[in-house]
């Protein structure tokens, strides 16, 4: 004999529909919270490349570099190395500054 006719159970096992949707209201949240922290950081990404590529130089092709050329990075790179080993203070005072 069942307790009510109407076949109405007040003890059910399956989760409120409040419940379910909540849940899947907080699961969403959390989604776009993750989608505006990976938009957030690519934004982050691309403005660190555009800041990297406006500091490349173009690099020369070795065809295209003369004897002279040659030289005058010969001597840069020994006048920085020199510069470098003596902390920059006594032999940076013999080097000309380039006008602006």
């Amino acid at each position: 004999m069942k307790p009510s006719g109407n076949g109405n159970n007040d003890h059910t096992m399956h989760p409120s529909v409040k419940a379910v949707i909540n849940s899947k209201v907080a699961a969403m949240l959390q989604r776009q919270q993750e989608l505006a922290n990976v938009e957030a950081q690519l934004e982050r990404e691309k403005q660190r490349k555009r800041e990297l590529e406006a500091l490349q130089v173009p690099l020369m092709q070795m065809d295209d570099v003369t004897y002279e050329q040659l030289e005058q990075l010969r001597n840069s790179l020994m006048m920085f190395k020199q510069v470098m080993l003596d902390g920059g203070a006594s032999s940076a005072a013999g080097v000309k500054a380039s006008p602006p």
